[in-house]
């Protein structure tokens, strides 16, 4: 009968497989195999933990290493243009130097220039000059404000023709001033003027800062008469 058979081959085939017992864990066992799955775990994490503190040591040592290059490289561009700075401030200081040089000659020259030009200028006056029939003459006076009350002066003088003996006398400066609605006049200290020919000289004057100069003047007198013997002036407006 086929179920008969189906019957006997299902139990030679269990009769053929053999018999295993397989123990039923206690909660012990249980207790252990939760313990050693925990273990592995832990042992994974301290594993990854430890290698990915490797790693970021690694990474750091790295970065740090090319945060001193990086230091050193700007250190180094520093330096450079440190010194740069320092030898532009050296070429600045010697241009300096040169150009404080060349406007010192220039002031010098320009100086000179005008001595050679005051010189050309009065004996250029000395030929045009027609009234040389007097003893003594002022060809030139030049006046100059200075600073505040102060004035400075410069004369020429000259001998009239044929004259041999050298001059001596006084030049005696005055100014007429103005002081609100009073007009006074200022005498000053003389100075002395001694030449042959001709001859320059030149002052200065201190006057009352509050006034209004209105004239300055000078007279020529000799040593042995007092009466002038020749004068200049200069007439000022509003100053």
């Amino acid at each position: 009968m086929p179920l008969r058979r189906l019957y006997r081959l299902q139990r030679a085939r269990l009769t053929a497989t053999p018999l295993t017992l397989r123990p039923a864990l206690g909660w012990r066992g249980r207790a252990w195999r939760v313990l050693v799955c925990l273990s592995a775990l832990a042992l994974a994490f301290v594993a990854g933990d430890w290698f990915g503190g490797r790693q970021a040591r690694e990474l750091a040592r790295q970065q740090w290493q090319d945060k001193i290059v990086a230091n050193a490289a700007g250190q180094s561009q520093r330096d450079s243009l440190a010194a740069q700075s320092v030898a532009a401030q050296q070429r600045f200081e010697v241009s300096e130097a040169a150009r404080k040089a060349l406007a010192a000659q220039l002031a010098d020259a320009q100086q000179q220039l005008a001595g050679q030009q005051q010189r050309l200028a009065f004996f250029e006056t000395l030929l045009t000059r027609n009234e040389r029939n007097r003893p003594v003459e002022l060809v030139r006076c030049d006046f100059e404000p200075v600073g505040e009350g102060r004035w400075r002066w410069r004369v020429l003088a000259t001998q009239g023709a044929g004259r041999d003996a050298a001059f001596a006398g006084q030049l005696l400066p005055s100014a007429t001033l103005r002081e609100g609605s009073t007009r006074r006049r200022l005498d000053l200290a003389a100075t002395p003027l001694a030449f042959r020919h001709y001859g320059s000289t030149e002052g200065e004057l201190t006057l009352p800062v509050a006034a209004k100069v209105e004239r300055i003047e000078l007279k020529l007198v000799s040593e042995k008469d007092k009466q002038p013997l020749a004068s200049c002036n200069n007439q000022q407006g509003e100053l």
